[in-house]
């Protein structure tokens, strides 16, 4: 009679493809935590998920309304005369509509010490506690392109 064999625990590794570590800031351990949603402050209470939805579902939705953004944006790369306000538009929607900054609103330019800063729109208090500068239009669509690429080949993988 052949020796049992005790079953051995299997830990389920993940690869992130579009993701790479450097240093030990994050290390892998956690990183695979996060995306089996099993660190600390993922439950649905600590992103305030209504009862009855959950986060994967959550995650899918605000994927999608980035998704939409920057179909508009590279529809508008197309046809839009304004590069900047394009930009503006993809970058404000993003922040606003897919990632929570809902206090997000435009304003002017701000003036230090005779030096002018281009801040586009500021976040929480509206006396610019987080400013933000959207850049030049070719920037943001090399940029944007590169980062939704990335992060639609994580979404896949998962």
């Amino acid at each position: 009679m052949a020796p049992r064999q005790t079953p051995r625990h299997r830990e389920t590794q993940l690869a992130f493809e579009a993701l790479s570590i450097e240093g030990g800031l994050l290390s892998p351990e956690w990183l695979a935590k996060v995306a089996q949603l099993r660190a600390q402050h993922q439950s649905e209470t600590d992103y305030r998920i209504l009862k009855g939805l959950n986060l994967r579902d959550e995650i899918g939705r605000y994927w999608r309304i980035a998704q939409a953004h920057w179909i508009e944006f590279q529809r508008g790369t197309k046809f839009c005369v304004d590069g900047q306000a394009l930009s503006e538009r993809l970058v404000l929607g993003l922040l606003r509509d897919s990632f929570g900054f809902g206090s997000l609103a435009e304003t002017a330019p701000v003036e230090i010490a005779g030096r002018v800063y281009p801040i586009g729109a500021c976040a929480l208090d509206g006396t610019g506690d987080v400013g933000l500068l959207i850049p030049p239009f070719f920037i943001s669509a090399l940029y944007f392109q590169s980062v939704l690429a990335a992060a639609f080949i994580d979404f896949v993988m998962e």
